[in-house]
């Protein structure tokens, strides 16, 4: 007894079962994890050193190089990149895709652990820090008030800062902008000269005096009790009248030498939000944690947190990520739902059964809530990737459903009994849906397993999710949808349609009848031409198929779809080492134009004295706006079409780079593999000036090519400095060392922090320098004293030259190579035609010996998963035959069934040249769906021939007998599937842009492939089954 059999002869038990698997399935649904992508794990690690004092040079000759020598032989190392900066060094390893890092890093410890005596004493221990993209900022807040910004931040530090680390999920929360507190006391050069007090007496005074330190125990008959000596300053009068010496028995006090200021910390940063001065916090949420849920605590938090907010202070949310990942999940989910209703629509109007569109019907939720079981039992979380593979499978769904109901329901036509109907319309079909569901699932397989490169990370839940679906299906059609036949289909055979009365119901019912009928002939006619003709339609299809390959040159390609988000950046760099108050100034000019041209704003951040972000420029010669737009549905251009707006607007300024791109927010940067920009240039050459040269010129060919825009080079000038060249031979006789000068000058004009200033809880550093009047200029700085001993002083103009100079450059280094990056982005033309302009350029340029420049960046990456997926597509294609040719037990009617693959080319590239979409990562998988899902067509038509030949009739009329009764299951299937892949292609709504590409290439492949399937097929099998009779005549005659 098969599964269909024993299912209809215990009906209530087929029921239970499937009610259990809904109530099982909604609670898996309810344990499953919301997010925007699946979980990543970047591999990748790097290794920080600090080695102060020592130039860059020195850094990348005594550190860089020879942790580079050791990481290398760790296994799976891709990539070693490094920069070597002053004072520091910094090794990244980029692993293969798929590597344990776990491992990996054991690995990394063990090998720096064995070199770790050849690095410098002064050297610091070598730190190892891992990129976790889910370790990205969430959540940006901003706090803003009617009040002083240094009691809005010490709000914010003492009271909002610790009630959102309160919440379950959330890692950290990092505040930025306003003023801190601190204590200064700013030491008047004269007196200090003329009282003979130096900095290090200052210093000490103030720590020995600001103690609180435990005496010991004292024994008593009964207890034990704790001595402690409290002297920590209480008020600043203490801290002023703290004696820093006695002469001749006078004590100094610290006020007579100085002013105690009760001030802030120097800024070299200021925060906007909205244009006005406020807070930035961002919000971390612990790995493997639900980000909307996270988010929504938050939310509610905040919330929590205005209600008991003093009168004139707003917490806001300026950016929330989760808003963006419910907005994909929600369009991912109406997509579907649209889909689903557009599929029973089809089903109505083939079936004209409304008992039948709800059996079929009750199977697409029954499989999905079914698929939720499997992915909670797999540890898949709905995200993008899963949530598109159930809408991209929801007409697939039905595919099995439909054959059988079809099947019996042609068998209920013909008067049979429900049960019989049921089992035999199942029977005869069976076979042909499971070889149709293996083909399919047959393709997902290599996806299943590929971990080399970023399609596979990425497409591996939805291969997964897909996979589920299809099986779920299948026990659906092969269980549910005999049993539910049986019990409620109601079949009227044709006689009696004829007798019925017409009501408008049943003349639309007859009229559709009609049509399918008179559809049914002319199909068949159409056919018994194409048999008649079969060299025609031999030559002819293959030559419209060469035909619309021509187009693919015209078809751009990418690697990952561009995704709108709803985020600018806009970041300001002007000469290295101007002052930020030129900068902010600028940066303000800057916030006009863009609160005039863009009136889609929702929230906008100003970062002035900081970097551009990710792999941007830092110090107060730069800044950065960041701008978050309304939600895509409100607004009326595309983000493109407003950072165009904005690069027209912001005029060109002197000594000045503006780049206006698309904010790397946490998805852009995963999409493009983990680049920085989309477009990168690598230079390898020893020799810095030189390459600096050759950048220059690689940056006016990548500016030549149409489509670049924000060209810049990744190696800044150096930064404008004053350098003290010492004279050792003067400073030695006066018993100096340079140790003692230097800290001399740090403290006069940085300060040092000598003590804590405690009150109400709180900390605030205590910091020791010169008045601000003896420190502006370099008359000041020339100077300046340094205390010799015995009582004496020797100014730094006598002992030293100061000469300016440019601050060191970094070193940048790739697989042990030193290499500078010529960056750009995208803008108006597709990836490749670009990359393919740049390669072309590069080719004619005269590059110096010793020198490699090629193009890397996303194109290297897009070029690395095209060969993946290539690899993939022929081992899905070669998969799919073997199962039809177990199904089939021969080898020429699989080989005649895979030809409908290549003509599924042909839509292919006509939907793609028609929307304007370009080739990428996702249409390839929609390509490799592809040859699984059209082959199901052709599988159920040579089964029926096959079926109709055993049963006795002669080639030709078994060809177009089957062909007239399989048109209409064949016809449902595949526009169910199409207009349920509808909604989605259209690409509308958030995170649309990721799925559509894949959408439109099954649906535009489905349509045109089965057009031929019905005709070249069928000719095919004449002309090979013709061939074959003949052959076996000729044996015969022999």
């Amino acid at each position: 007894m098969n599964l269909t059999d024993y299912s209809l002869k215990k009906p209530i038990t087929t029921f239970m079962i499937f009610i259990a698997i809904v109530v099982i399935g909604f609670f898996s649904l309810s344990r499953l994890a919301i997010d925007l992508l699946p979980d990543i794990e970047f591999p990748s690690l790097t290794v920080s050193v600090s080695y102060p004092g020592a130039s860059p040079k020195e850094v990348e000759t005594l550190i860089t190089e020879p942790l580079e020598r050791a990481v290398s032989t760790i296994q799976n190392v891709k990539q070693v990149r490094s920069s070597s900066n002053e004072g520091r060094s910094s090794v990244t390893m980029d692993f293969n895709w798929g590597t344990d890092m776990t491992e990996a890093t054991n690995d990394l410890r063990e090998k720096i652990d064995r070199i770790k005596g050849a690095l410098p004493e002064e050297a610091d221990t070598p730190s190892i820090w891992k990129f976790d993209p889910s370790s990205m900022p969430i959540m940006f807040l901003g706090f803003v008030g009617d009040m002083p910004l240094d009691e809005i931040r010490e709000y914010a530090d003492n009271q909002i800062r610790y009630r959102l680390e309160q919440i379950e999920g959330v890692a950290a929360v990092d505040i930025r902008g306003g003023l801190e507190r601190e204590i200064h006391v700013d030491i008047n050069k004269s007196k200090m000269e003329a009282l003979g007090i130096t900095y290090p007496q200052i210093i000490s005074a103030l720590r020995n005096e600001n103690l609180d330190m435990p005496g010991g125990y004292l024994e008593t008959q009964r207890n034990e009790l704790l001595l402690r000596t409290s002297g920590q300053y209480t008020s600043l009068e203490q801290l002023k009248n703290t004696v820093i010496i006695r002469k001749s028995g006078t004590p100094i006090y610290l006020y007579q030498v100085a002013d105690v200021i009760d001030s802030f910390k120097e800024t070299r940063s200021d925060t906007r939000l909205m244009g006005k001065a406020g807070i930035s916090l961002t919000v971390q949420k612990q790995p493997a944690q639900n980000t909307v849920k996270v988010s929504n605590n938050v939310t509610k938090r905040i919330e929590e947190i205005n209600k008991a907010l003093p009168s004139g202070m707003k917490l806001f949310i300026a950016r929330d990520s989760s808003e963006f990942i419910r907005n994909s999940i929600k369009q991912a989910q109406q997509a579907g739902l649209w889909g689903g209703i557009l599929a029973i629509l089809i089903l109505v109007i083939f079936l004209r059964n409304i008992r039948s569109v709800i059996i079929i019907g009750v199977g697409i939720p029954v499989s999905i809530v079914a698929t939720f079981i499997l992915m909670n039992l797999a540890g898949l979380t709905l995200n993008m990737m899963s949530l598109g593979g159930l809408a991209l499978g929801i007409g697939m769904l039905l595919d099995n459903s439909i054959v059988v109901l079809e099947n019996i329901f042609r068998h209920r036509e013909w008067g049979e009994d429900p049960n019989h109907a049921s089992s035999v319309g199942t029977r005869e079909v069976s076979g042909a849906i499971i070889a149709s569901t293996a083909t399919t699932l047959c393709v997902f397989l290599p996806l299943l397993f590929a971990s080399g490169g970023i399609q596979g990370i990425f497409f591996n839940q939805l291969a997964y999710t897909v996979s589920f679906s299809l099986l779920c299906s299948l026990f659906v059609a092969l269980t549910l949808v005999p049993v539910m036949s049986a019990k409620l289909l109601h079949v009227s055979p044709e006689s009696e349609l004829n007798s019925q009365k017409n009501n408008g119901l049943l003349k639309i019912k007859k009229g559709l009848t009609f049509w399918f009928d008179i559809m049914n002939d002319r199909y068949k006619i159409a056919l018994g031409w194409a048999l008649d003709h079969r060299a025609f339609v031999v030559i002819v299809c293959p030559l419209i198929l060469i035909l619309v390959v021509l187009l693919i040159p015209t078809i751009g390609t990418e690697l990952m779809p561009e995704v709108d988000e709803g985020n600018i950046a806009i970041n300001i760099t002007l000469p290295v080492g101007t002052k930020m108050q030129i900068t902010d100034e600028l940066t303000r000019r800057i916030e006009k134009i863009v609160e005039e041209t863009v009136p889609e704003i929702r929230t906008i951040r100003t970062n002035v004295g900081s970097g551009g972000g990710f792999g941007g420029a830092s110090g107060t010669h730069s800044s950065n706006i960041n701008i978050s737009l309304v939600n895509k549905k409100l607004r009326n251009r595309t983000t493109n079409d407003i950072i165009t707006a904005l690069r027209k607007a912001i005029p060109n300024m002197p000594d000045t780079r503006i780049w206006v791109s698309s904010s790397g927010s946490i998805m852009t940067r995963i999409m493009t593999g983990g680049q920085q920009t989309r477009i990168e240039v690598e230079i390898r050459g020893y020799d810095l000036d030189t390459g600096a040269i050759l950048a220059e010129d690689v940056k006016k060919i990548v500016e030549s090519v149409s489509g670049t825009v924000n060209v810049r080079v990744n190696r800044e000038e150096g930064k404008p400095e004053l350098t003290v060249h010492i004279d050792r031979d003067k400073a030695s006789t006066l018993g100096l060392n340079l140790s003692t000068i230097a800290n001399t000058l740090n403290t006069g004009l940085t300060g040092v922090v000598a003590t804590k200033y405690r009150e109400g809880g709180e900390e605030y550093d205590v910091r020791v320098r010169l008045k601000k009047m003896d420190r502006l200029s370099l008359d000041n700085i020339k100077n300046i004293t340094i205390n010799t001993g015995a009582n004496s002083v020797v100014s730094l103009n006598n002992i030293s030259k100061i000469q300016e100079s440019k601050a060191p450059i970094g070193i940048e280094r790739r697989s042990q190579e030193r290499v500078i990056i010529v960056s750009a982005d995208p803008s108006g033309r597709d990836l490749g035609s670009i990359g393919d302009d740049i390669n072309q350029k590069l080719a004619s340029l005269q590059i110096p010996d010793g020198f490699k420049v090629r193009l890397i960046g996303e194109q290297e990456e897009q070029v690395k998963a095209y060969r993946s997926l290539i690899f993939t597509l022929l081992l899905a294609i070669a998969l799919v035959y073997m199962v039809m040719a177990s199904q089939f037990e021969s080898l020429l009617h699989p080989f005649i069934i895979m030809f409908s693959i290549p003509f599924a080319t042909i839509g292919v590239v006509l939907i793609l040249f028609l929307t304007g979409t370009n080739f990428s990562i996702t249409v390839f998988i929609g390509v490799i769906m592809l040859a699984g899902i059209v082959v199901n067509n052709a599988i159920v038509l040579v089964d029926y021939i096959n079926l109709m030949r055993s049963q006795g009739l002669d080639l030709r009329e078994a060809i177009l007998e089957s062909g007239r009764r399989r048109l209409r299951p064949i016809l449902m299937t595949t526009l169910t599937t199409s207009f349920a892949l509808i909604p989605m292609s259209l690409g509308i709504g958030e995170g649309a842009e990721m799925q559509a590409p894949m959408a439109r290439t099954v649906l535009g492949g489905l349509i045109i492939a089965t057009t031929f399937t019905l005709f070249f097929i069928p000719t095919l099998y004449d002309l090979f089954e013709v061939a074959r009779e003949k052959r076996k005549a000729k044996r015969k005659t022999v």
